[in-house]
C-alpha cells in the first residue's frame, strides 16, 4: 500500500509539493507588522488545507506565535465559545474560573464588548506573543449557520477584530473563491481587508515534480504518460493524486517497477471513477459550488468531447465560460472556442450525465419544495420546505426505510430487523416507537394529527405526504 494522502490533507511537510511562492507571501505577511488577516483561496480539494497546516507547521518554530485551532461552530454564540476556548486552552486559563461559562457550558458573554475584553484578558496572560487563529473552510461553516443574520454577525464580529481592536491576534482563513451560490448565502466584504492567496493547479513542470517525488523511485513513467495525466487532471492536485492512488494500490495495485504507459494510466481512470470519494467529492462539487449555467455548460463541454464554439454556447454560455476560466476548469482560446481543462471531469460528468439529469430534476423541487417533506435517499438529507430537517443516523434508516415502503404499512419487526440490524429483546416496540417520536417532532408532525407518519394500531406506521428520491441505480 502506498500512502499518498489522498484524499486527506497534507499535515507533514515532507508530504508537501510546490507552493513555494504561496508559502513565501504567507510567511512575509506572517512577519510583517501588519496584524491583517491572511485568506488562502481556491477552488474545493485544490489544497487549502495542506497550506494551512503547513504554515501552522512554520509558525510554530516561531518563538513569538501560539497557534491555535478553534473547534467547530454553527452560531455566534458557539463560535464565541470555541474562538476564546482556542486562546484561553493555549495558556492555561479556565473559562469557568473566570466566570465566563455558566453551569452548562454556555459562554456569559453576551455583548461583544464583553467578548472581546475577555480576549484582551487572555492574551495579557502571554505579553509580547501573537495568537495566529486557523480557521479552515470559513465560508463552509458560515453556511451552516441556522439563519443569515448568524452569518452577517459572525461576519461583523470578525471584522471588529480586525478593525475595531489592537489585540495581538492575526486571523488566518482558507476559504472557497467565491462562487454564485455560495456568494448569495454570504457577503465577502472583509475579504478587502486581507492578504490573499490565490490557488491554481500545478504547471506541467510543477506536476511532473510531484509525481516523480511521490512515485518516481518505485515507477517508470513515460513522457507520453505524464503528458496524458497532465490533460487528465490539468495540473488539479486532487484529480493528480485520485488517478496515481488509484493506479498504485488495490484493486488495481500496478506491480513495482512497472512501465507506466497510457494504457495503465486508462484503467486508474476507470478505478478512480468508480471510487466512492471521488463519486461523493465531485457530486458535491458540481451540485454545491456550480451555478446552473456553469452546470449546464460543463455538461454541454463533456458530451461534446472537444471544443465549443462561441456560437455554440447556449444562453448563459459565455458568461458561465469565463468564470469558469477564471477558476480553472475551462480554457478560452483566442479565437472564442471553449474546452474543459480537467479531462478526468469529462470522463466523470459523461459517466453521471443520467444521475445528474436527475439531481437536476431533484434541485428543481428543492428550489420550488413539495408542500410536504422531500426526502433525497442519495444525499442522504430530508428537506422540509426547502430547509434541511437535522436527523442521527439511525433516525434517517428508518426514515429511509419507510421511504422505500411509501404508502405500505410496515411493521415493527420489518424496523427492527431492517434498521436495527436484527431482532432481539434489546429492540422492544417501546425503542422503536420513541425513534418515530422523535422523528415526529423533527418533522413538526402532530401524532395526534398525523400527516407524514401514520400509526397503524397493533401493526405499525406508515409513510404519506413525502417526495422520496429514490438512490440512483
Amino acid at each position: 500500500m502506498f500512502e499518498l494522502n489522498f484524499p486527506n490533507a497534507v499535515r507533514d511537510d515532507r508530504d508537501f509539493f510546490n507552493r513555494r511562492a504561496e508559502r513565501l507571501q504567507i510567511q512575509h505577511a506572517l512577519v510583517s507588522a501588519a496584524s491583517k488577516p491572511i485568506v488562502i483561496l481556491g477552488e474545493r480539494r485544490i489544497g487549502k488545507t495542506s497550506l494551512l497546516n503547513i504554515s501552522a507547521n512554520w509558525l510554530n518554530t516561531q518563538p513569538l506565535n501560539i497557534v491555535v485551532f478553534p473547534g467547530p461552530w454553527n452560531s455566534v454564540q458557539q463560535f464565541k465559545l470555541e474562538f476564546l476556548s482556542a486562546l484561553s486552552g493555549a495558556v492555561g486559563v479556565r473559562l469557568r474560573q473566570k466566570e465566563w461559562l455558566d453551569n452548562e457550558g454556555h459562554l456569559q458573554l453576551a455583548s461583544v464588548t464583553e467578548f472581546i475584553e475577555a480576549c484582551y484578558e487572555t492574551c495579557r496572560t502571554t505579553p509580547d506573543r501573537r495568537f495566529v487563529v486557523c480557521i479552515d473552510e470559513f465560508d463552509s461553516y458560515l453556511l451552516k449557520c441556522s439563519h443569515p443574520a448568524e452569518r452577517d454577525e459572525i461576519q461583523a464580529l470578525a471584522f471588529h477584530l480586525i478593525e475595531k481592536t489592537s489585540l495581538p491576534i492575526t486571523l488566518f482563513f482558507t476559504m472557497t473563491r467565491p462562487t454564485e451560490k455560495i456568494g448569495r448565502a454570504y457577503p465577502t466584504s472583509f475579504l478587502n481587508k486581507s492578504e490573499q492567496v490565490h490557488l491554481h493547479p500545478f504547471s506541467h513542470a510543477d506536476m511532473i515534480d510531484m509525481v516523480r517525488q511521490l512515485l518516481g523511485q518505485e515507477f517508470v513513467f513515460l513522457t507520453q504518460s505524464l503528458d496524458y495525466l497532465f490533460e487528465l487532471s490539468g495540473g488539479h492536485p486532487y484529480f493528480i493524486k485520485a488517478l496515481l492512488d488509484s493506479l498504485v494500490n488495490p484493486p488495481l495495485a500496478a506491480p513495482l517497477g512497472t512501465e507506466i504507459d497510457r494504457i495503465w494510466v486508462d484503467r486508474a481512470i476507470e478505478n478512480a471513477i468508480e471510487r466512492p470519494e471521488v463519486q461523493t467529492t465531485l457530486h458535491n462539487l458540481f451540485e454545491t459550488h456550480f451555478a446552473d449555467d456553469e452546470q449546464d455548460l460543463l455538461v454541454n463541454l463533456a458530451q461534446a468531447g472537444s471544443e465549443l464554439s462561441a456560437v455554440q454556447l447556449k444562453d448563459n454560455g459565455q458568461a458561465a465560460a469565463h468564470t469558469l476560466a477564471q477558476r480553472d476548469y475551462v480554457s478560452i482560446q483566442p479565437n472564442g472556442r471553449v474546452s474543459l481543462r480537467i479531462g478526468f471531469l469529462r470522463l466523470w460528468l459523461n459517466a453521471q450525465i443520467p444521475i445528474l439529469a436527475r439531481n437536476t430534476r431533484l434541485m428543481s423541487v428543492r428550489n420550488n419544495p413539495p408542500a410536504g417533506i422531500l426526502i433525497d435517499e442519495t444525499s442522504q438529507r430530508v428537506y422540509q420546505n426547502g430547509q434541511e430537517v437535522l436527523l442521527t443516523g439511525l433516525e434517517l434508516r428508518l426514515l429511509f426505510y419507510l421511504a422505500r415502503h411509501l404508502e405500505q404499512v410496515v411493521n415493527r419487526d420489518q424496523l427492527a430487523e431492517s434498521v436495527w440490524g436484527k431482532y432481539d429483546e434489546g429492540i422492544d416496540n417501546a425503542r422503536i416507537d420513541q425513534a418515530v417520536a422523535r422523528i415526529r417532532k423533527k418533522l413538526g408532525d402532530d401524532s395526534k394529527q398525523q400527516k407524514y407518519i401514520e400509526t397503524r394500531a397493533g401493526t405499525g406506521y406508515l409513510l404519506r405526504n413525502v417526495t422520496f428520491v429514490a438512490r440512483s441505480s
